[in-house]
């Protein structure tokens, strides 16, 4: 039976957030284990390199976005020569970058012993110098990932990624407890990243058969259509960046550095909230990809509606969650004191919602080449949400800072990117919106009520008092909503996406 886009793109989901929900139990749970076998010492040494070299992705400048765009575009066409230049071409940009990043490894491990003790600084030096080659090497392999992308194969690098981290975290912990010092972190990340991207290349060879990797491919043409692309998805991520990186450094320097603590405490439920929901959806680029490329623009009206409508059924959900459970949870987690924590949560909820709600139209943004808006709009965000910031905090404090980037998130998303993404898209703002109306307005009673009950029928205290509140609103929510938030042809195009055997008729099954 022929594997249909459908059920890629639900696996593919499965998957993406079953690693992220495997790397956040791990991460859990490593870093006392780390703490205690390495010491605070030789363990801050290590999160203070990685902080360092994790700033080489920066020289990605987006490139590794036009990169699976331009990929897409080549399966979509069935141009194999397209695909071909636009590998071989990004390989030779990569192998350029990571040659410049192992030059610059070199020296920052030259300059280890003029700032640090001697008695460390061998030690560091060894680990700046496998850190870097670490994310060196990883840079060229981005250049064949697109296809995996291209082909709707999220899961597949998933799964790689799964095992890898299940096999490093083994490996690492052996180590550690037969007495095997910080270095061990580094030389493990180092076999991964081969062992990974070996695996990455292997599959992207069985997913393509007409993959050459030929240097005389190289097309300077291609070269500045990439970077002509990928400039706007660099100012973007600097964009972005800013966004998600300003908050701590606006309170810590009009308050301290306990209030940054308290205010991690109510954003960080809400990050990862939305981490875990844009790990299940946001993979749809390749998909919209091919539908521009081939013209059918109303597939690809049709496929924003479903994908939005999607969004507005599990963002809502999970909103409805943190607002109702956030109190009870944050108590539980941190201990009384941190009240103010659940405002700030409060106030965060209503951006996250809107960007992941309408975050379909960034996807198609990027799909038809037409993403300067998004870069501008985001840049205006974040200078809303600096200026927001600074004029709320006069008033309500620190919770200014959260109220600020909210506004600044929402008029923006609502007033500005989603009206104008539509007209470049040629669909109809308010058509659009009509079309979500249904589903807003159900799932958004439905979550109304069980916050009402949440807050006047039940005693929520414990991590099994809050798991079985959620998974009882998830099974009574869901089911509604999959027939009064979803059209017939949504069902049915999930339906596409589910295993034969588990939709058999009854007919069928009888025999």
């Amino acid at each position: 039976m022929a594997d249909t886009t459908a059920s890629k793109l639900m696996r593919s989901g499965a998957f993406r957030v079953a690693h992220t929900a495997l790397a956040t139990v791990v991460g859990f749970f490593m870093m006392p284990f780390y703490v205690s076998h390495l010491g605070e010492h030789w363990y801050g040494i290590w999160l203070t390199i990685g902080s360092l070299v994790a700033n080489y992705y920066l020289l990605d400048v987006g490139l590794a976005g036009a990169v699976t765009r331009n990929i897409a575009e080549g399966v979509a066409r069935e141009d194999s020569l397209l695909v071909n230049q636009v590998a071989n071409t990004a390989l030779s940009i990569y192998l350029g970058i990571a040659g410049f990043l192992l030059l610059v490894t070199g020296v920052l491990a030259a300059c280890a012993p003029l700032i640090v003790s001697s008695g460390d600084s061998d030690v560091i030096r060894q680990l700046i110098a496998v850190t870097g080659i670490t994310f060196a090497i990883n840079f060229p392999f981005n250049a064949f990932s697109g296809i995996i992308q291209a082909r709707v194969r999220y899961d597949l690098l998933s799964f790689i990624q799964l095992g890898t981290l299940i096999l490093t975290t083994v490996v690492t912990v052996a180590a550690i407890l037969h007495g095997m010092g910080v270095l061990t972190l580094a030389y493990v990340g180092l076999g991964s990243a081969l062992v990974t991207n070996y695996m990455f290349l292997h599959v992207a060879r069985g997913l393509y058969p007409d993959l050459k990797i030929d240097p005389r491919m190289f097309d300077r043409t291609t070269a500045r259509h990439l970077f002509g692309y990928s400039m706007w998805s660099f100012a973007i991520q600097m964009a972005e960046q800013l966004r998600a990186r300003v908050d701590p450094l606006i309170v810590a320097g009009t308050f301290s550095p306990a209030m940054v603590t308290r205010y991690s405490v109510g954003s960080r439920p809400v990050g990862l909230a939305s981490e875990f929901l844009y790990r299940a959806t946001n993979f749809v680029t390749p998909v919209l990809t091919r539908l521009h490329v081939r013209e059918d623009k109303a597939r690809l009206q049709r496929a924003l509606d479903m994908l939005v409508r999607i969004n507005v059924i599990l963002m809502l959900f999970v909103a409805g969650m943190l607002v109702a459970v956030g109190e009870p949870f944050i108590e539980r987690w941190m201990g009384p004191g941190f009240q103010w924590s659940v405002l700030v949560l409060y106030a965060l909820v209503p951006a996250r919602a809107i960007e992941f709600i309408l975050s379909p139209l960034d996807s198609a943004l990027y799909a038809t080449a037409q993403h300067r808006l998004l870069a501008i709009t985001v840049s205006i965000e974040a200078v809303l949400k600096l200026a927001g910031s600074f004029a709320l905090i006069r008033y309500v404090g620190p919770m200014g800072v959260a109220l600020g980037t909210s506004l600044a998130t929402v008029l923006v998303r609502v007033f500005i990117t989603a009206p104008m993404s539509c007209r470049l898209l040629g669909i109809r703002f308010r058509e659009f919106l009509a079309k979500q109306a249904g589903g807003v307005l159900s799932a958004s009673s439905l979550m109304v009520l069980a916050t009402y009950v949440a807050w006047t029928r039940f005693t929520l205290r414990t991590y099994v008092d809050l798991t079985v509140f959620v998974t009882i609103a998830a099974m009574f929510y869901m089911p509604i909503m999959l027939f009064t938030g979803l059209s017939a042809d949504d069902r049915a195009e999930l339906a596409r996406g589910l295993p034969q055997r588990w939709i058999r008729r009854p007919t069928e099954r009888a025999t």
